[in-house]
């Protein structure tokens, strides 16, 4: 993960969050809301790669024995937020 990019991600979903605002007005049918809804609270948990590696290892407990699903081995030791 490039260095200070959880930093402007604030950015990008303030962004989001601004194109949403006016696409509603423009389009007041169409409900857009829910994107910057969804992103905001996620980005954080989807740029943390320990919960990345988490994921990982739960996926691969649930699969155990699916010779159709391979999960990559993580090593904890190597891993960061960050890698």
């Amino acid at each position: 993960q490039h260095r200070g990019l959880r930093e402007t991600a604030v950015g990008d979903v303030e962004a989001v969050s601004f194109v949403v605002r006016v696409l509603s007005t423009i389009f007041p049918s169409m409900p857009l809301w829910w994107v910057a809804d969804e992103l905001a609270p996620m980005l954080p948990i989807e740029l943390n790669f320990d919960n990345e590696r988490q994921n990982g290892d739960r996926c691969r407990a649930m699969f155990k024995g699916d010779d159709r699903v391979v999960i990559p081995t993580f090593y904890p030791e190597l891993s960061t937020p960050r890698v």
